[in-house]
């Protein structure tokens, strides 16, 4: 036992004093690892995803340059019961019924940080305007994580956000940030485990994630490289009203 107890303390150890690198390097070393390994212009990813006492459910993502991305939520027999959208300037929203709504600026801000983050081409500083790596590191299941603390540029306005990134690998096992919803800030704890080649997308192909309301575990069931879209594809409906300009992004 006391041999247990002084290894362990020699462990803590070396995890306290594991080489931090300047933040330049950690970040590029980060970009190198989740980088496309072909290039790419756009992707569809599907997942299928698990709550407690619940059907599973399904969601594709649509990701396209120039910061355009399609969510839908779809049951099990293929019914869509949410859209959610943003084409780069205009972000609205698709109820089961078809009823469109164009979102409002804080709604858009959010899709709009979501699209950027899904850039795989893209690195952490391209959104985050300030980003603060800690002293030490710390563990996240089994690996020994470099901790960054990032808040968005103004253009995004979210709240910030803390990452963790292996040291082995240099791929982000964690995330935790805080989401304002309907006026209450609620905390969203997600894991990123068993990172795959998807086609030449570097993806966890599993991720948990805890919320107040429910831990939810999605999985990629497939992964599409460079499908070809149209802009149009990221529109919405004709008939959804438009009146409101507070409902546009304004290019930074």
């Amino acid at each position: 036992m006391k041999l247990l107890i002084i290894s362990l303390c020699l462990i803590t150890l070396g995890i306290q004093a594991h080489d931090i690198p300047t933040l330049p390097e950690l970040l590029e070393k980060n970009y190198q690892a989740s980088k496309p390994l072909t290039e790419t212009h756009s992707y569809i990813t599907r997942t299928v995803n698990f709550v407690p006492k619940s059907p599973p459910f399904y969601i594709d993502k649509i990701y396209k340059s120039g910061g355009k991305i399609k969510i839908s939520t779809r049951l099990q027999d293929g019914t869509t019961t949410a859209i959610l959208a943003f084409n780069g300037k205009t972000a609205w929203s698709q109820d089961i019924n078809g009823q469109t709504n164009i979102l409002d600026k804080s709604e858009a801000q959010k899709l709009r940080f979501i699209a950027a983050a899904s850039n795989p081409n893209g690195k952490l500083s391209d959104y985050f305007e300030k980003i603060d790596l800690a002293e030490k590191t710390e563990i996240v299941g089994s690996d020994v994580c470099f901790k960054l603390n990032c808040i968005t540029f103004s253009q995004y306005n979210q709240m910030p956000t803390t990452y963790y990134i292996s040291t082995k690998d240099f791929l982000i096992r964690r995330t935790y940030m805080i989401s304002l919803q309907q006026g209450s800030a609620l905390s969203i704890n997600s894991f990123y485990l068993n990172y795959k080649n998807f086609n030449g997308l570097i993806l966890p192909e599993e991720t948990r994630t805890d919320t107040p309301q429910s831990p939810v575990v999605s999985r990629i069931i497939s992964v599409q490289i460079n499908p070809e879209l149209r802009d149009q594809e990221f529109d919405p409906p004709t008939q959804a009203n438009l009146t409101s300009g507070k409902n546009f992004i304004q290019e930074p």
